[in-house]
């Protein structure tokens, strides 16, 4: 069994890490724009249109987080983080909350379901099933959290250039608006 689980996480890893190598650096279009160049045209035969991966499952934790009541108090606080985190969508309330409600509950489900082949002691079954509730619930507030302090660094570190280079177009003698 435990070597089922290994081969399955080792598996489930290096699925992530090949998914995001391709989309991050080895599509042939992103390099091309990266270099400045126009994408090689293909052929309208070989080319299908289809809807992006994420956009049905952000339309499905969308509905599922629709249905949740949220205090307005929380819906708040939660808008203004997601925000400035970067999500500025009129549904990215309603996505997030699904998130955190789908994890919770497939990570509460899962730990029920391999708490046998996990551990024998009658008591750590208990507190593992309760974790892994408490961890899908709080996973997405901290990794929501985690976005906030990258999001914030980056445009710390960005803003002595984009002054420099506003005070050169400034002192080049554009007006405000035009360095703007």
């Amino acid at each position: 069994m435990t070597l089922l689980v290994t081969l399955g996480l080792f598996l489930t890893l290096l699925a992530v890490i090949t998914g995001f190598g391709y989309h991050a650096y080895a599509r042939p279009a992103r390099m091309y724009q990266h270099v400045g160049r126009r994408p090689p045209a293909a052929s309208a035969i070989l080319v299908e249109r289809k809807k992006p991966a994420g956009e049905a499952m952000a339309k499905w934790f969308r509905q599922i987080g629709g249905m949740l009541p949220i205090s307005p108090q929380d819906a708040k606080g939660t808008r203004h983080d997601l925000i400035t985190a970067g999500w500025r969508s009129d549904t990215a309330l309603q996505v997030y909350y699904g998130v955190k409600l789908v994890l919770s509950a497939g990570l509460l489900l899962l730990v029920l379901l391999l708490r046998d082949q996990l551990t024998s002691n009658p008591m750590l079954r208990i507190v593992l099933v309760i974790g892994g509730g408490l961890v899908g619930f709080i996973a997405p507030s901290f990794l929501l959290r985690k976005r906030i302090a990258r999001r914030q660094d980056s445009l710390r570190m960005g803003l002595p250039d984009g002054l420099d280079l506003l005070v050169i177009s400034v002192e080049a003698g554009m007006g405000l608006d035009q360095a703007i």
